[in-house]
């Protein structure tokens, strides 16, 4: 996607909860994952998504490709449109 080039015939329509589904990745992310943080007093990963106005926790994983997978998973099952291609696995 091109950010500088925003005329008209270049954007597309989309809902504020479709563009918020298309969110780039925080710069202080540690998983590399939108919705998988790693949480210091479980020492585990957790996987969360937000839909419809409400915070799904998605659970407490030892691994953090596991919830990975269980965030991608939610991602595929609840987003309304997917633009992005996720970045893989760590």
């Amino acid at each position: 996607r091109v950010r500088s080039n925003n005329c008209f015939t270049n954007l597309r329509q989309a809902t504020q909860k479709q563009n918020q589904e298309n969110k780039d990745l925080a710069r202080n992310n540690k998983s590399g994952r939108t919705g998988v943080t790693f949480q210091v007093k479980s020492k585990k990963w957790r996987a969360y998504i937000y839909h419809n106005k409400k915070n799904i926790h998605l659970g407490l994983f030892s691994d953090v490709n596991l919830a990975i997978s269980a965030r991608e998973a939610a991602e595929a099952a609840l987003f309304t449109h997917h633009t992005k291609v996720p970045p893989a696995s760590k």
